[in-house]
């Protein structure tokens, strides 16, 4: 029966009126049409509930009353948009008393109360609120300008009914506690704005609760308490964690969420903090850093060393823009953005120099670093930008100390591949960039001083436009003697 409703579903073709409805409204009215195809479709139809599972407020009152009627004891979706017409408001309150009514059967819910949306704080936390022991899966999205608060001072915040364990809970602007029976064991965790709790324990807990968890997202959190004292003294473990954003937060709570939590399949991490909120909160994140980034941690085991569940790379990819650091695996991501981003490359750097010497590094730069944490696994260098280009440079130029056999090396000695390049419309500096370039040249791979060269690189591009660097153009030759891989790219 379902592949015969999908076959026709497929090749019917709707009339110019519906064509012009939303695609999840669009559904119902083409099942009004298939009703009059034949009678066997009409049976089939009319006696398949799950057919008639989707209301929507902007279906004709009379659309969605026969949904709900068709539908019979079957779960149904309720869908509120965050925009409606003028002409479905009218309609609006009544679609909302049909939805309360059949509260008992939501096993879906996506709401949006805006105010092109019709549904205001008192009318969304109704809605919340009624009996919904069925729900599995509840977006709610506050977007009204008093949104944190309904009217008489109250903190914009709903009580889940008694019922089910939800699976997915996405919150945004509108806050429900979350110690709630019915959040235990959830699948997806997604909370920004004022649903998101000032302190990390209450989110903590949650977590803890939820051993079947894959994805949390964490994002907008205007405020925190900076409260770390009481941070569980044991990582809370989630097995099944995939996927963690924690976006445009303060840096204390960011750090205190990954210093406590152990997610042995998680390969996708993002993080952009927000601020640094005092010295305090300054000082506390430093401290959760060196716990967060060190050998043996979560997050550094995930994405260097393997974890038992995955095998240790073969090579990592770290890319530095801005203010924002990037590191790629072939089966893991992470995205780090900080204010703080020289410290936090400091931190990666000392996880990254005890790597084992089969992860083969590759860097790419648009800001100098220190090289030297990252000097003995460094095959693949990608370096833009003029300052950043000069300050890699005279590292590239000087030998140190190889804490492996105490002898002296070239900085990064294993380096391949390189790649430099000049911003649209960069110009060099005459003569000091030719300069610069050629004094690298000469000290690392000519051998002139009577120390041994370094290792030739087999690529050594470098992306500058030859109207507007024509002293490094003429350098070209020289260059070639003494490096054959070199090429300049206009």
């Amino acid at each position: 029966m379902n592949e015969l409703v999908a076959r026709v579903l497929h090749r019917w073709n709707p009339e110019p009126r519906v064509n012009r409805l939303p695609l999840d409204v669009r559904a119902a009215d083409s099942r009004l049409n298939l009703l009059l195809v034949c009678r066997r479709w009409h049976d089939i139809i009319v006696a398949s509930p799950q057919l008639w599972e989707d209301l929507d407020v902007r279906m004709p009152l009379d659309v969605a009353q026969l949904v709900i009627e068709r539908s019979r004891s079957h779960p149904i979706s309720i869908n509120w948009p965050s925009d409606i017409s003028n002409n479905q408001e009218i309609e609006s309150s009544e679609f909302l008393d049909l939805a309360i009514d059949n509260s008992t059967r939501i096993r879906r819910a996506i709401i949006y109360a805006s105010p092109s949306s019709y549904l205001d704080v008192p009318n969304l936390r109704r809605l919340l609120e009624a009996p919904t022991p069925l729900l599995e899966d509840l977006t709610a999205d506050c977007e009204l300008e008093d949104s944190t608060s309904d009217g008489d001072g109250t903190l914009n915040e709903f009580v889940l009914s008694e019922g089910s364990f939800l699976k997915h809970l996405h919150l945004y602007d509108i806050a429900t506690p979350l110690d709630s029976p019915r959040l235990s064991n959830l699948i997806t965790i997604n909370l920004g704005g004022s649903a998101v709790p000032q302190s990390p324990q209450p989110l903590l807990l949650l977590l803890s609760n939820s051993q079947r968890l894959e994805e949390l997202h964490v994002w907008d959190l205007r405020s925190s308490t900076g409260d770390i004292e009481s941070l569980p003294s044991t990582s809370v473990t989630l097995p099944r964690l995939t996927k963690i954003t924690l976006g445009n937060t303060p840096s204390i709570y960011n750090i205190a969420v990954l210093a406590s939590i152990h997610t042995p399949l998680c390969s996708h991490v993002s993080v952009k903090d927000r601020w640094v909120e005092n010295e305090r909160s300054s000082e506390l994140v430093e401290a959760l850093d060196a716990l967060t980034w060190c050998r043996g941690s979560n997050l550094a085991t995930t994405l260097t060393w393997g974890n038992g569940s995955r095998p240790v790379p073969d090579w990592l990819v770290v890319a530095v823009e801005g203010d924002r650091i990037t590191v790629k695996a072939p089966e893991t991501e992470l995205q780090l953005s900080r204010d703080d981003i020289s410290r936090i490359l400091a931190r990666l750097g000392a996880v990254f120099s005890q790597l084992p010497l089969a992860i083969n590094l590759k860097i790419k730069l648009e800001r100098s670093i220190d090289l030297l944490p990252w000097s003995e696994r460094l095959d693949t260098l990608n370096v833009g930008k003029k300052e950043a280009i000069r300050r890699i440079i005279q590292q590239l130029s000087q030998r140190h100390v190889n804490p492996r056999n105490g002898e002296m090396d070239w900085i990064c000695p294993m380096l391949l591949e390189i790649s430099m390049w000049y911003d649209w419309g960069e110009k060099e500096d005459t003569p000091l960039d030719g300069e610069v370039l050629l004094s690298l040249v000469r000290q690392r791979w000519s051998g002139e001083d009577g120390l041994a060269a370094a290792t030739q690189p087999t690529s050594f591009g470098f992306l500058c436009k030859r109207a507007l660097c024509p002293n490094l153009w003429s350098l070209n030759d020289q260059i070639k003697q003494m490096v054959p891989s070199f090429r300049f790219i206009d």
